[in-house]
């Protein structure tokens, strides 16, 4: 093969063979954009999932603890929650501090049985 038609493979192809190849290079630069576009895209869906239920966890958390300061106002009107005051309080804070919510649930029920024994 002389040198020549080597230097020059790109003059020997048709315009139309041309257009086809720009448009497959473009079509699979699309599809690379695409799939990353996605990717992004499912990134900030799972976030925003993440955030709602950081939310919700913070917002079970701050009904405890405002159910605990309820409890603790009655307990010094005298009520029957007086013995229990001191479990709801600390199940209460360690929820806001970060300690799961079932773990405060459980010890705000665990002081209820207590004074119901």
């Amino acid at each position: 093969m002389p040198i020549g038609l080597i230097e020059n493979k790109f003059a020997i192809l048709s315009p139309e063979i041309m257009a086809e190849m720009v448009r497959k290079r473009k079509n699979k630069q699309l599809v690379k954009i695409e799939a990353s576009v996605q990717k992004l895209e499912s990134s900030q869906e799972l976030i925003l999932l993440q955030q709602q239920v950081i939310l919700d966890q913070q917002r079970t958390m701050l009904e405890l603890y405002n159910r605990s300061q309820e409890k603790e106002q009655l307990s010094q009107d005298g009520s029957k929650y007086s013995c229990c005051w001191p479990y709801a309080q600390k199940a209460a804070l360690a929820a806001i501090g970060g300690v799961a919510g079932a773990a405060a649930k459980g010890m705000f029920n665990y002081s209820i049985e207590y004074y119901n024994k």
